[in-house]
């Protein structure tokens, strides 16, 4: 400071030239920019435009292969001059329509930041496209997210939060609980516990317009798979009500091991495997065995069980005595770890993603720097001395 002061810092905005896109719940805690064009593989959870547009940027996004129909529903969004299309321009935000191909080609398109929410299959490919552009990415994976019941827990309610969160959209969410970790002993009050939650929230399943059904054929036929290939290997089922079409009840399934494929891929829909365990030491060795997930939820009273939970796992986001629901506050920033994404969203972390910061400082007419200008001798030793002590002392 004494050799360079400082007249001014700021934080400069450049608006970039072209498009693309690629409720307070519980206190909650944490354990300007440069605007450009970002793209997006539009989510339905629209909770990031509010980071994307901040700071100034445009954006576009496009829809799954497998959900056109809210594809369709987005562009009449972005149409309708009473929604998007009243206050933003074509320009400012666009919706991409089309199947594969479409979202490979926009992929490769040389956005300044493209999120992604999606399998981490689907994410591999999109980020080598992006690699050819040096574009960085937010990719939001999902995976099995895990919930750990403890043996102090009311098990009525911990049962109930469960089914709540696996049944919303028939368990198509990406921080759906997807398997339980649960002592032994609990196991038989908890199956009951839950059907009956379950039968509570959804007294019919086929005919039940509450009742999400599967996305498409080829997702339904992927989760009966899954069913029938554990069942296959010796697992043991409880259901309640009657699906029909694509509406599958929720099943619970007993006698899994870690070989079958439900407990290896991510579910994705309304079957929940419970896996027990006697000590706590299990659970958590278990899911520090797996792929890190998108978020872990951990019932219990013990202030220390929780705590230890919390701190000797990894996880994206984490909420306690209930699930789901942390991905609704918009002041937590919410996203992945390892396998289960990279990059956050939300808030000011939602801000911070889809921007730059570009630090500016203006130097000051009469400032010191000519004290160090070569040729170099005793007195730029003197003064980088001085610098030295100063420093140390501090």
């Amino acid at each position: 400071r004494a050799l360079c002061p400082q007249k001014s810092t700021s934080l400069d905005a450049t608006r970039a030239p072209v498009i693309g896109f690629g409720f307070q719940a519980s206190p909650s805690k944490l354990a300007t920019a440069t605007p450009g064009r970002c793209g997006d593989n539009f989510a339905v959870e629209l909770s990031f435009i509010h980071g994307y547009f901040a700071p100034g940027r445009r954006g576009g996004g496009g829809q799954s292969g497998y959900g056109q129909a809210i594809g369709t529903y987005a562009a009449h969004f972005r149409s309708n001059g009473k929604m998007i299309g009243g206050y933003f321009a074509a320009d400012e935000i666009a919706v991409i329509q089309g199947g594969r191909r479409v979202g490979e080609v926009f992929s490769c398109l040389p956005f300044d930041h493209l999120l992604y929410t999606g399998s981490a299959s689907v994410a591999r490919r999109i980020m080598a496209a992006a690699a050819e552009n040096l574009t960085p990415v937010t990719l939001e994976l999902g995976g099995k997210s895990p919930a750990i019941i403890s043996e102090d827990v009311d098990l009525g309610t911990a049962a109930t939060s469960i089914v709540r969160g696996k049944l919303f959209n028939a368990g198509q969410t990406c921080v759906a609980p997807d398997y339980v970790l649960l002592p032994g002993s609990m196991r038989d009050s908890f199956i009951e516990a839950a059907l009956a939650a379950a039968a509570k929230f959804y007294p019919t399943v086929g005919d039940n317009n509450d009742y999400s059904a599967i996305v498409d054929q080829k997702q339904y036929n992927r989760i009966q798979t899954l069913l029938a290939n554990a069942v296959a290997d010796g697992a043991k089922i409880c259901t309640v009500g009657e699906g029909a079409g694509r509406k599958v009840p929720l099943t619970l399934l007993t006698n899994t091991n870690s070989d079958m494929a439900i407990r290896r891929e991510e579910i994705f829909g309304p079957l929940l495997p419970l896996v027990e365990y006697e000590e706590l030491d299990e659970a958590i060795d278990l899911v520090n065995d797996s792929p890190h997930p998108l978020a872990l939820y951990v019932y219990g009273r013990n202030a220390a069980t929780i705590d230890r939970v919390l701190n000797e796992t990894k996880s994206g986001g984490a909420v306690v005595n209930d699930c789901f629901l942390h991905a609704g506050v918009e002041d937590l920033p919410f996203g992945g770890v390892g396998a289960s994404g990279m990059g956050q969203y939300h808030g000011q972390a939602g801000f911070e993603t889809f921007s730059k910061l570009k630090p500016v400082l203006y130097q000051s007419r009469w400032n010191g720097m000519w004290l160090l200008y070569p040729p170099y001798g005793r007195r730029t030793n003197t003064i980088i001395n001085l610098l030295l002590k100063r420093k140390a002392k501090t």
